[in-house]
């Protein structure tokens, strides 16, 4: 059985359709990434797999619990943690560990249990010199990291960030991803990322591909065509938006030479 399933579900808020007819089918252990432009959805399909809101038409199921059952949106929010794009608007302890303990005491757990739980949560995310730091005065990479050591704590089984690294540099971005892969490598954690970036899906399980509210593509990488974007055509795309007139045909570097030799630039 999926993990997680969405069935025929469409979503609208102010008359507006933010999702329409979308199948979904997450398996235990998978690593899935959503992609898409701005408006595409993926904020709204996150927060529905989360339970945060409710799809309009159809359902969606979180370990067998179908959100729209309110006597189970805690198991389904402790089963799959949902990371938000800016980490402020889930950060409330005073220290590190006073974030990552303020579920788990909801949970009535015993104080050493606690402590145990964020040892290990800390080591697995790196933040382990930052125990008594205050939160509010991490770097944005470090923030999200508490956001997931926050999620890991609570045992959960399935992690989603919504763009969670979109405001990250590459270093911060790179760090997160890696620790994503190796938790969902070593621990068999559900991983799902909604993203802008087609690097993040390179070496995903499942990518989904959205736009305007469908489900356009969704497959292995290979299967979607999902390839990393060249160096030249990294270059080629900088120049073009500072109004040097590079072709759009330009994705190798012996092309990208020759049109900048054209205009004496090399």
């Amino acid at each position: 059985m999926a993990l997680i399933e969405a069935r025929g579900v469409s979503y609208s808020y102010n008359g507006k359709q933010a999702l329409s007819g979308i199948d979904l089918s997450i398996g235990s252990g998978q690593f899935v990434v959503v992609l898409g432009p701005n408006g595409s959805g993926k904020s709204t399909l996150a927060r529905l797999l989360n339970a945060i809101i409710l799809p309009t038409q159809g359902e969606v199921s979180v370990d067998g619990h179908l959100t729209s059952d309110k006597a189970s949106v805690f198991d389904i929010r402790k089963t799959a943690g949902l990371v938000l794009q800016n980490p402020d608007n889930q950060i409330i302890g005073d220290t590190v560990e006073d974030d990552i303990a303020f579920a788990l005491e909801n949970m009535g757990l015993h104080p050493s249990w606690i402590d145990s739980i964020i040892t290990d949560v800390l080591e697995q995310t790196g933040l382990t010199a930052l125990r008594f730091s205050n939160p509010r005065e991490l770097s944005g990479g470090q923030k999200q990291l508490l956001c997931i050591a926050g999620i890991l704590a609570m045992k959960g089984r399935c992690i989603i960030l919504d763009e969670a690294l979109s405001m990250l540099d590459r270093e911060n971005r790179n760090l997160i991803v890696d620790l994503l892969h190796r938790l969902n490598r070593e621990n068999g954690l559900t991983v799902v990322m909604t993203s802008q970036d087609t690097e993040d899906a390179l070496d995903a399980d499942l990518v989904v591909v959205l736009d305007d509210g469908k489900v356009i593509a969704s497959g292995k990488p290979e299967d979607v065509r999902i390839v990393p974007e060249s160096f030249a055509s990294s270059v080629a795309s900088m120049l073009r938006e500072r109004n040097v007139a590079v072709s759009e045909e330009v994705v190798s570097e012996d092309g990208l030479l020759k049109a900048l030799s054209k205009k004496g630039a090399v």
